[in-house]
């Protein structure tokens, strides 16, 4: 793609995966592996793997939230009863779930339509999530009256590669500016420990600070802030919303233009390099220091 900034109804989230411009998942990959690197996103025919197929329930709320008139475009939802034991004595009518011979047949069905199917189970939930976020005022807020799923590519200044970000959500809110705002939903506790460590051990910092920048290069703009609205999967559905800290944002700066430079590198050279042809120590987790000593 070129430079500039497409709108989600000009590029698919499908298309956007298959673009071998650098996004923040590259990389993370590349910080972990040049070569994996290469493999992973340098062949478009594995974008198909990338790019969401919505078969979870943050991905299932996700479009329902952020875009709604494609909910009824990408998914077929089933008949939240079906018939057990069809035809035999304690033959009986229940909620449809995966392990029915009935979902089974719903799945091959929609396969004609090209479209995802889904339980009415899974259906109500996304539902129930999206209304939580519409009562609550900061987060409906933060998801109204600006773009969703927006595209922006731009070249980086010191290799010249073409970068790419698609951040869910870019909205000017009152009293703070500019905000990229990601939609994540959770299975684990919404305490700020719990989802500070789990952010920042998925190198989320780094996503921010790819997102930012990009974004920026893109519109000519600034980015004030990066706001993470993180919300319960199951019933009562909580939302909490965090800000990725200034001083994360900087290092994954820093993280971002050592791996830059790093694929500037392999192209220079032709060589995307793997792990060192060496037999390396392990490193002892600090936990056996309070274990054994």
């Amino acid at each position: 793609m070129k430079e500039g900034i497409y709108a989600p109804e000009d590029l698919s989230n499908e298309a956007y995966h298959a673009d071998t411009a650098i996004g923040s998942s590259g990389l993370k990959v590349a910080g972990e592996n040049l070569a994996l690197y290469e493999y992973e996103y340098l062949d478009p025919t594995k974008a198909i793997g990338r790019a969401s197929k919505y078969t979870s329930i943050g991905s299932h709320a996700h479009v329902a939230l952020l875009e709604p008139e494609r909910f009824g475009q990408d998914y077929i939802v089933a008949p939240e009863f079906a018939i057990t034991n069809k035809g035999k004595k304690n033959e009986d009518i229940k909620p449809m779930n995966k392990a029915h011979g009935c979902w089974k047949d719903f799945i091959e069905e929609s396969k004609e339509t090209g479209k995802i199917p889904l339980l009415y189970s899974e259906y109500r939930q996304a539902m129930a999530m999206c209304a939580a976020i519409g009562r609550h005022e900061l987060a409906s807020t933060m998801l109204s009256g600006g773009k969703a799923e927006m595209s922006f590519f731009a070249k980086d200044e010191s290799t010249g590669l073409m970068m790419k970000a698609r951040p869910d959500y870019l909205v000017r809110v009152e009293g703070i500016g500019n905000v990229l705002v990601d939609y994540k939903t959770t299975a684990i506790s919404l305490g700020v420990t719990q989802q500070s460590n789990h952010a920042f051990k998925l190198g989320r910092h780094i996503q921010a600070a790819h997102h930012k920048k990009v974004t920026e290069l893109a519109t000519g703009g600034e980015i004030n802030e990066v706001c993470y609205i993180t919300q319960m999967q199951e019933a009562p559905h909580l939302v909490r919303i965090f800000r990725m800290p200034y001083d994360a944002i900087i290092a994954g700066e820093e993280q971002c233009r050592i791996y830059m430079d790093a694929i500037a590198d392999c192209w220079k050279n032709g060589v995307f390099p793997d792990y060192p042809h060496i037999i390396e120590d392990m490193v002892m987790p600090k936990w056996m220091d309070y274990e054994f000593h």
